[in-house]
């Protein structure tokens, strides 16, 4: 057995066991702490996940959020995209199919055309890059758009549309409005320009101005024809009556027919004027143009300068066509003009050869084979390059330069010559001149032959006339041309006094010859006045020249003739005659009746002159004399009060009158009344009464009658 331990081996052992419990306590508390860090580590490991999975969660929420705002995003985008495409698209077709030119212009070029600038300029988008802007515009309007250009660089306030000429790749002149905005092309400064065709209103500028100043110069010569046309009437009217009064054999009498040919030529002249400048219908009536033709070449040599000279080869039997005189003379004008304006720099021969000529079939210039009147003007000038020969008769096509012409003249003459079932051919030759070939298909028909002054007799009368015109030279010389003829004639210078006259005694007159321009009163507001105191008063209306009153609108009126001056006395004479003649005749079959047997009319002055009455009307009464009445001279015009006895009537009808009709029987001066005498009287301001008392007689007269 082993000895009891010491003690110094039980306090090692102690010391022993000491330490190793304090090496257990060391490990013990050193896993107790590993424990609380494991404890932490998984604490902290588990707040680190949470807070993970949080942030996770919030993120990917964030991320959720921020991938629907990209999805928005692309999607606008992507709906931005298109809509710019299809922006652009629209402003593409828009450009590209827009009427009016578009291009941008920079650095003096134009780039980016649209094809309407394309097709309007003629050069390519390519052709365009290489040629400077300025060199398309009209060489007279380069200056006009280098001035707008530096007033723009000095800060002036300009329009941004104006109008100017281009010259296009054909080298044609083209009007265009332009309007030019500034914009920043590429990082620099430049203008987006916008050109639009106005040609075709520029000439319709030209055409309606050309229209004003026609209009203007018709006016005027209106003007000039009234009072010139007044000028010439006394001329005219007191020549014939000189020649009146001179003897057969006189030797004045050739000097005053040539007075009286110059009138004539004047007053024709005259009326080439108004028919140049007005614009007539037309009217197609058989002519032979030589006259026509003459008449122009006296207007056209006196206007052409003396550089011009003319060769005139009309044939005498040309045959007549179906034409507007007006037309014709317009059109060979219109042809004289345009070789004129061939030969103004260097002058030359204007030839005019109108001749009867046969076209066979096959003739390129005349499809129908035929009779044809051949009109040909021919110059001596640059002649037509035959490029130009297809359109020199299109509308507003000219070579001239500005100022020359209006592209006009052809275009009227083809447009005459096919209205007149016509055709128009062109020889030219460049250096040598042109002829322009009219053709005119002939007619079987004859034409008024021209009468010398005084071709008839002139006729007369002794009615009794009231002439108004208020300038007293024509008033005057009217009177002494119808005195000549036998007429009673009052004159009357004022047209208020003449109307006041014809109200205190509206029967005293047979007919009115009246003035159209007059002060107060005009002539036509004259005769309707006139007519509505007398409505079978006989009316003639004379005028220097008027456009307003044509002769149609004067016989709705009432007016029986429309003269315009100057007259002639057979003129005159003949419209004075047809009007009195034309109520005559109205009157004798205005319902007249003839009068029963037994019905007897006596002048209450001198009862003893009794009448056996023919026929009677409500306008008046024809009685024929039962027995001499040299006691009781009459005469036309005499105003009396007649008495009108029916056997089957108390008391007798009686009535206020006027003798417009008198014969007298042979050998019998007009102021005796024989037997036999037979006189016409007109009826004046019947009261009620009178016209009842009449319209019974006239009814019994009408039942004895036919009993």
């Amino acid at each position: 057995m082993d000895p009891k331990p010491s003690l110094e081996a039980l306090q090692q052992r102690i010391q022993e066991l000491e330490t190793e419990l304090a090496t257990q306590k060391k490990l013990v508390h050193y896993y107790q702490k590993k424990e609380y860090q494991r404890q932490r580590l998984k604490e902290n490991h588990r707040e680190t996940q949470e807070y993970l999975e949080q942030r996770v969660a919030e993120r990917t929420k964030a991320l959720a959020v921020s991938n629907e705002h990209l999805r928005q995003e692309i999607f606008e985008r992507r709906m931005a995209e298109k809509a710019l495409r299809e922006s652009e698209e629209k402003y593409r077709l828009l450009i590209n199919n827009a009427n009016d030119a578009i291009f941008i212009a920079q650095n003096g070029y134009a780039k980016f055309p649209n094809p309407k600038a394309v097709q309007m300029i003629g050069y390519s988008q390519e052709e365009l890059a290489q040629i400077p802007y300025l060199d398309l515009i009209h060489p007279n309007d380069r200056s006009l758009v280098m001035a707008r250009k530096d007033k723009k660089r000095e800060g002036e306030s300009i329009t941004s549309t104006y109008s100017m000429r281009i010259i296009n790749r054909s080298g044609k002149e083209v009007w265009v409005q332009l309007n030019a905005t500034p914009i920043t092309w590429e990082g620099r400064p430049a203008t987006i320009n916008f050109l639009r065709d106005i040609t075709e209103q520029k000439q319709l500028e030209a055409q309606l101005q050309q229209a004003q100043k026609m209009e203007a110069i018709g006016t005027l010569a209106g003007g000039i024809a009234h009072d010139f046309n007044n000028i010439l009437y006394p001329i005219i009217a007191y020549t014939e009556l000189l020649k009146l009064d001179l003897a057969e054999d006189s030797q004045a009498l050739e000097s005053l027919d040539k007075i009286l040919s110059a009138t004539h030529r004047a007053k024709e002249l005259v009326q080439q004027i108004l028919t140049f400048c007005r614009k007539t219908p037309q009217e197609l009536k058989p002519v032979q143009i030589q006259p026509v033709i003459h008449g122009a070449l006296k207007l056209l040599r006196a206007s052409l300068p003396s550089t011009i000279t003319f060769e005139v080869n009309i044939a005498d039997d040309c045959g007549v066509i179906l034409a507007d005189p007006g037309q014709i003379e317009r059109l060979f004008v219109n042809l004289c003009t345009n070789a004129f304006h061939a030969m103004e720099q260097e002058g030359g021969r204007l030839t005019v050869t109108i001749c009867r000529e046969t076209i066979q079939t096959g003739n390129p210039s005349v499809p129908r084979p035929g009779e044809y009147l051949h009109l040909a003007v021919t110059d001596t000038g640059h002649g037509i390059p035959k490029e130009h020969l297809e359109r020199i008769f299109d509308p507003y096509f000219t070579t001239k330069e500005s100022g020359k012409g209006t592209g006009l003249g052809l275009s009227v003459v083809h447009g005459i010559a096919k209205s007149h079932g016509g055709e128009l051919a062109v020889d030219s030759q460049i250096g040598k001149g042109s002829t322009f070939h009219t053709y005119f298909p002939l007619i079987d028909a004859g034409v008024d032959q021209k009468i010398s002054i005084f071709p008839e007799p002139i006729p007369k009368g002794s009615e009794s006339i009231l002439c108004v015109d208020d300038e007293t030279e024509i008033a005057e010389v009217v009177c002494l041309m119808l005195e000549s003829l036998g007429y009673q004639v009052t004159q009357m210078t004022s047209s208020l006094a003449a109307l006041e006259d014809f109200k205190r005694q509206p029967d005293a007159y047979d007919l009115v010859i009246t003035d159209l321009t007059m002060p107060d009163l005009t002539g036509d507001r004259l005769a309707r006045q006139i007519l509505s105191i007398r409505n079978d008063i006989p009316i003639v209306l004379c005028t220097g020249y008027n456009h307003r009153l044509t002769k149609k609108d004067s016989q709705a009126i009432g007016i029986r003739e429309h003269l315009i001056k100057p007259i002639t006395m057979l003129d005159l004479a003949k419209a004075v005659r047809k009007a009195l003649d034309t109520k005559i005749s109205e009157r004798r079959h205005a319902f007249r009746h003839k009068a029963a047997p037994g019905t007897i009319a006596f002048p209450l002055y001198s009862p003893s002159c009794r009448g056996q009455v023919l026929d009677i009307s409500k306008g008046g009464l024809a009685f024929q004399f039962m027995e001499n009445c040299a006691s009781a001279p009459m005469k036309k015009n005499d105003q009396f009060t007649i008495h009108v006895q029916d056997s089957g009537q108390a008391e007798p009808l009686q009535v206020q009158c006027r003798i417009v009709s008198l014969s007298a029987a042979d050998g019998h001066p007009e102021a005796v009344a024989p037997a036999g005498h037979r006189c016409s009287v007109q009826f004046s301001a019947l009261t009620a009464e009178q016209n009842g008392r009449l319209e019974h007689l006239i009814n019994r007269q009408a039942f004895t009658k036919n009993r």
